[in-house]
């Protein structure tokens, strides 16, 4: 398994229609949690996991009203981007821990 990714302070933007859309460099781990263009997330305290409870790839450091949005609409964009041009665009949806 790969070394844990840390991205902090992620481009973000949000629009009412898709609310939060998170950009980061394409990272090649995140393709074992991909299926059909969906993935899972988490958010634990002030950390979005990327994927599930063994992901590699965390965001950290998302202003407190971005986490918010992730949270109540259970959703967000996440757009991969390689050398400033999106690669990738997945959808994320929300798994709750028990």
């Amino acid at each position: 398994m790969s070394d844990k990714i840390i991205i902090k302070n992620p481009d973000t933007l949000f629009t009412k229609r898709v609310g939060l859309t998170i950009m980061i460099e394409r990272s090649e781990d995140l393709n074992q949690y991909i299926d059909n263009n969906t993935m899972r997330f988490f958010i634990d305290g002030n950390k979005i996991f990327l994927g599930g409870e063994d992901s590699v790839v965390i965001i950290e450091d998302l202003k407190p009203d971005m986490f918010e949005q992730a949270d109540t609409r259970c959703f967000f964009m996440l757009y991969e981007t390689v050398d400033g041009e999106i690669n990738r665009c997945t959808a994320c949806s929300i798994k709750k821990l028990l």
